[in-house]
């Protein structure tokens, strides 16, 4: 069983964890909850997400989807290498993608 944890706080959604092979319904609804924000500005942090698969990314981009349609701009935080993944993914073209080298509380 994976560990992770998805929480929506205001219109950002946080997630860590390892988010791997195990699909997860409550990230799914923490999405859509996402999307139900009333904000014109999302936030995704998932600078804590020490792993990504593929079926993550792709709810990813169905809420980055959803949000570029409803005219709302997402700004999606997450260390380096996923978001070098997520932009190989294509997903930089859907939100800004805003990479850190180490998740907050890391040290130096």
């Amino acid at each position: 069983m994976a560990t992770h944890r998805c929480e929506v706080d205001g219109a950002t959604l946080r997630a860590s964890g390892d988010f791997g092979v195990d699909a997860d319904t409550d990230f799914d609804a923490a999405c859509g909850a996402l999307l139900r924000a009333d904000a014109p500005v999302l936030g995704m942090d998932l600078t804590g997400v020490d792993n990504l698969s593929s079926t993550y990314v792709g709810i990813i981009a169905e809420t980055l989807l959803g949000a570029k349609k409803a005219g709302r701009t997402v700004r999606l935080r997450c260390r380096t290498p996923l978001a070098g993944v997520l932009r190989q993914a294509g997903l930089g073209d859907l939100a800004e993608i805003v990479s850190e080298e180490k998740s907050p509380g890391e040290g130096t």
